[in-house]
């Protein structure tokens, strides 16, 4: 028994809310293949006119299935391989590729397996089916990847310098082709080539830095296209997003290239990133695609900057404020933490509302659901022109009457990670934002309890190497206050 379903007709569609879900799926009028975005946010087919949700609730353990009339899939639901290849023109059901098109099995194979969420791979999905938008996900590559690497360094790093040059020598000795910023290549390795995405596409990407490293990588794939994979080794000062030693480079290296090996599965989490729009007067002025946090603040106005707040098309409230922080889960742990905001595990599908320094202290963060549509309006009105910012750089002035349209991005950046589901996440908050650090001995695992999930780092007594690690800050402490007694 589907729970509050509202039908209604508008210009031959139907909606209807799903069970176990606070979205509403849209059927507009004729289609073939019904997917999703490429990062998998809910799985449902089409049969013969039939609709069937597919899902896993604690409260129904059915698969729904509604008749709707032949419709057509709207283009921001279908993912980039699916979107690119098939024509939405038949009422018949799945395609049988025989027109050229993709077949369901080319996007989605029957050993779980799907080919349209990254480049050069496929991936196998950790969380449960019954997940939406999932995000954890085991990849395989695909048949000749990976073939060619494009290595990011932090700039004006001279151990960055000399670890890309060692790479790019290690990885050109196994056959791949190793392609870098074109600055880089001009100004410091002449003899590897300069990065052109229409010349180069890549295979997976290497990071070189901290975490703008990261950030900057992901600047460089503006378009809203399937990304590579990438792994990002520890070489600048925090370091949140690069949880790999550049020291054992090689080790991991050989784990990425051997991928396909089921006895070393290769994890990655699908960072999902926004795009971004400015507009006035009905130009565009700006579209940037952002993995941490798009900015509007008041820039050089000592007073506070008026905006208005609109989500899926339906007025919040206004904006008194210094500025206010709309941030993705990766960018969660950034600027909009500084803020006050909450720290969000990368795998939920959220966006961050943040305000800074609100003139009404009951103006708390506000997490919202990722799908939702964000319209920031500057009016006409307000005391001055405001400020925008992307990622932290490529700042623009806002002027009155423009407005700001945030709308989730098709493609994730998909980050290896070291371990299984969101383990690098929890070290990184308690490794190197010390959240709740504790001088207290951290209790063991009870072995009854212990995970036999694969992939999990424990140690022999079954404690995380988390849990290791604040036992040695423990031992050190104890150590320091034995030594200052005896003084």
């Amino acid at each position: 028994m589907w729970r509050g379903i509202i039908p209604y007709i508008m210009h031959h569609a139907s909606v209807s809310a799903v069970p176990s879900s606070p979205r509403v799926l849209w059927h507009p009028a004729g289609a073939r293949l019904k997917r999703t975005p490429c990062f998998g946010s809910t799985a449902f087919r089409n049969w013969g006119g039939q609709l069937r949700y597919q899902h896993n609730s604690s409260r129904d353990h059915t698969n729904e299935c509604h008749t709707i009339p032949a419709f057509t899939m709207p283009d921001q639901l279908v993912s980039h391989r699916v979107r690119k290849a098939i024509s939405c023109s038949s009422s018949n059901g799945v395609t049988d590729g025989s027109d050229g098109s993709l077949t369901m099995a080319d996007a989605c194979n029957l050993d779980g397996w799907r080919g349209d969420v990254l480049r050069g791979g496929t991936v196998k999905f950790s969380d449960s089916s019954s997940v939406l938008m999932r995000k954890r996900a085991v990849m395989h590559w695909a048949s000749g990847a990976p073939s060619r690497v494009l290595i990011v360094k932090k700039p004006g790093n001279p151990d960055a310098s000399l670890k890309l040059k060692e790479i790019a020598a290690w990885l050109r000795a196994r056959g791949i082709h190793v392609v870098v910023e074109r600055p880089v290549a001009y100004a410091e390795f002449p003899n590897l080539d300069a990065y052109d995405a229409k010349i180069h596409p890549v295979d997976f990407c290497i990071t070189l830095g901290g975490d703008g490293t990261v950030l900057h990588l992901a600047s460089l794939f503006e378009h809203d296209d399937p990304l590579p994979p990438v792994i990002s080794f520890a070489m600048g000062s925090l370091g949140f997003l690069t949880p790999f030693d550049v020291t054992e480079f090689a080790h991991y290296l050989d784990r990425v290239i051997s991928a396909n090996n089921p006895q070393s599965p290769l994890y990655v989490t699908l960072r999902t990133r926004r795009r971004c729009e400015l507009k006035y007067g009905g130009e565009r002025l700006a579209m940037h695609n952002v993995l941490n946090e798009v900015v509007v603040d008041r820039g050089a106005c000592p007073g506070a900057v008026l905006l208005t707040l609109f989500t899926d098309g339906n007025f919040v409230t206004n904006i008194e404020a210094d500025g206010l922080i709309i941030s993705t889960p990766s960018g969660s742990t950034a600027y909009s933490m500084s803020a006050g905001g909450p720290m969000v595990t990368p795998s939920v599908p959220c966006s961050i509302l943040t305000p800074i320094a609100p003139l009404s202290l009951s103006f708390r963060p506000l997490v919202i659901p990722e799908s939702s549509d964000i319209l920031i309006h500057l009016p006409e009105y307000a005391r001055s022109n405001a400020r925008i910012s992307f990622d932290g750089k490529k700042a623009l002035r806002m002027r009155k009457g423009s407005f700001l349209k945030v709308t989730p991005s098709l493609c994730p950046l998909p980050l290896i990670n070291m371990s299984n589901l969101d383990t690098d996440w929890y070290e990184g908050i308690t490794g190197k934002l010390k959240w709740n650090q504790t001088l207290r001995e951290p209790p063991k695992l009870p072995s009854s309890a212990r995970s036999t999930r694969s992939g999990d780092e424990t140690d022999d007594d079954g404690r995380s190497f988390v849990s290791q690690s604040l036992q040695r800050e423990s031992d050190e402490y104890n150590s320091q206050l034995e030594r200052l007694s005896k003084m």
